[in-house]
């Protein structure tokens, strides 16, 4: 889940969809298989702000961690 292309992908289809729900899904995702609490906040954050630019710099954020 951590390959760097997948997860800049991830970052564009959140700004792309700009849904507050699949956001906060993907965000649980990510939490399931991470740290939950760190995740979901990611999560929450790309649904309040629908920021294009902010969506892909935390998708590579994710890659490069």
């Amino acid at each position: 889940m951590m390959e760097r292309q997948l997860c800049v992908e991830i970052g564009m289809k959140h700004a792309e969809m700009m849904e507050r729900q699949l956001c906060v899904e993907i965000g649980m995702k990510h939490a399931e298989m991470m740290e939950r609490q760190l995740c979901v906040e990611i999560g929450m954050k790309h649904a309040e702000m629908m920021e294009r630019q902010l969506c892909v710099e935390i998708g590579m954020k994710h890659a490069e961690m």
